[in-house]
């Protein structure tokens, strides 16, 4: 399973009032030695329990075993609770950061739906930076 290391861009593709689209460049680390091709993934994020949005990634890219790679993705944010997110970056605090979703992945012949879970405390301004 990918080691998340951190969101490394931030792009506001469309902004909205009561959702935004951004383009995310999340950083991990793929801790098996053999490479694979990530097909498609998708899934949805919360902070302290709140709905942030879903994301997605349909272009396909080549991942090398044991490596760091970054991970191309759009994300429907709700824009009220990213803000209430915000409030909570401005003040230094930590948040718990929830991801559940599924990646399509091609190891050789076979095609994979793997699962996408990530929890874990951060301080949501040093993540965005």
């Amino acid at each position: 399973e990918p080691e998340f290391k951190g969101i490394e861009q931030t792009d506001i593709v469309k902004p909205g009032l009561k959702e935004s689209v951004v383009r995310l460049r999340i950083h991990f680390y793929n801790p098996n030695k053999s490479s694979i091709t990530l097909r498609s993934a998708s899934g949805e994020a919360w902070a302290d329990g709140d709905y942030l949005g879903s994301f997605s990634m349909d272009s396909t890219m080549q991942i090398a075993g044991l490596s760091d790679f970054e991970l191309p993705v759009l994300f429907t944010a709700d824009m009220k609770t990213v803000l209430k997110s915000s409030l909570g970056a401005l003040s230094g605090t930590d948040a718990e950061l929830k991801i559940e979703g599924t990646a399509r992945v091609k190891k050789g012949i076979l095609k994979l739906g793997v699962p996408i879970r990530y929890t874990g405390k951060h301080n949501m301004a040093e993540l965005l930076q």
